[in-house]
């Protein structure tokens, strides 16, 4: 069979002829699959009780990220230019840094590691805490 990806309507027409071994084997038509044979067994033993919150735990997964590849790309690409630029302009323009904020970050810098790693310890254990309890 071909590659290209069949629509519902198509996976459904295989499913419903029960020619499935021609078939690309992948999530989507496993998935088909185990719908149709749970609505061909008789009622007793139907679809798991957790068979919605599975397909929408695979719809989820498939779903485009939060932060994609090319905006960090993007993002990335703005900040060396503004560095660049910085770089650039400091020794033109003969700006005098005064760098005497470095000495407090510097003797402070534990107490900033362990904050910061604080707040990223429970902004990971809250969204996983959440997304735990919403499915």
């Amino acid at each position: 069979m071909n590659k290209k990806k069949l629509t519902e309507e198509e996976l459904q027409q295989y499913l419903e002829k029960g020619d499935c071994s021609s078939l690309d084997s992948n999530n989507d038509v496993e998935l088909y699959k185990t719908v149709f044979n749970a609505i061909n067994e008789p009622e007793s033993k139907g679809l798991p009780t957790n068979f919605a919150d599975n397909v929408i735990s695979r719809v989820e997964a498939k779903a485009e990220p939060l932060i994609s590849l090319r905006d960090l790309q993007w993002a990335g690409a703005v900040l060396v230019a503004f560095l660049i630029v910085v770089l650039i302009a400091v020794p033109i323009l003969k700006v005098s840094l005064d760098l005497t904020f470095l000495n407090f970050l510097w003797q402070n810098k534990w107490w900033i590691l362990i904050s910061v790693a604080t707040v990223a310890l429970i902004q990971l254990a809250d969204s996983k805490l959440l997304r735990r309890i919403s499915t």
